[in-house]
This record gives C-alpha cells, sequence and structure tokens, in this order.
C-alpha cells in the first residue's frame, strides 16, 4: 500500500488487516481491509499492488473482484482455505 496516500487521505496504516482470497479463479490473492467507522456493514478492501480502494456492502469482508469471503492468516493456520473446507461467516 502507498503509505503516502493513506496519510493524504487521513487513513492510519494500522487500522487495516490483511486478509486473502483463495478463489482458484481470482487474482486478487492479498488485499488489506478495513470496517467503516460509521457504517459497520461497510468494508473499505484496497488491493496489495495498485493501492485501489473498493467499498463493498457486507457483514464480513468480501473480495471486490470475486465475491469470496477473505480469510485472516489466522484462517490460514487453522487450514480454513484448504479445498473442501467451509469457512463460516457471523
Amino acid at each position: 500500500m502507498n503509505q503516502h496516500s493513506d496519510l493524504e487521505q487521513g487513513r492510519e496504516i494500522s487500522d487495516w488487516e490483511q486478509r486473502f482470497c483463495l478463489t482458484a479463479w481470482c487474482d486478487a490473492h492479498m488485499l488489506f481491509v478495513r470496517q467503516d467507522s460509521t457504517r459497520p456493514e461497510l468494508w473499505h478492501v484496497v488491493t496489495g499492488e495498485e493501492d485501489t480502494e473498493f467499498r463493498v456492502a457486507a457483514t464480513t469482508p468480501i473480495c471486490p473482484f470475486c465475491g469470496a469471503h477473505l480469510l485472516t492468516a489466522a484462517n490460514l493456520e487453522e487450514g480454513l482455505g484448504e479445498p473442501g473446507k467451509q469457512v463460516q461467516t457471523t
């Protein structure tokens, strides 16, 4: 992410969480997300390479390209990114 542009726009780098899209046909493998501070069902999603921001309305962060639920590093460690495993969302 471009730290300079994030700071210019009033965004704190530490507010972003790294998430992963493991859908086989999606090119967006690593993204950064943060929940909107005023609207809890709105997520800001930024691609790692291009620093393009998307706004996604959902209860959990989803990929703006394919619609899959984005996984955390903890999800990956628990094996939830493996084929055949289901990711539970709340």
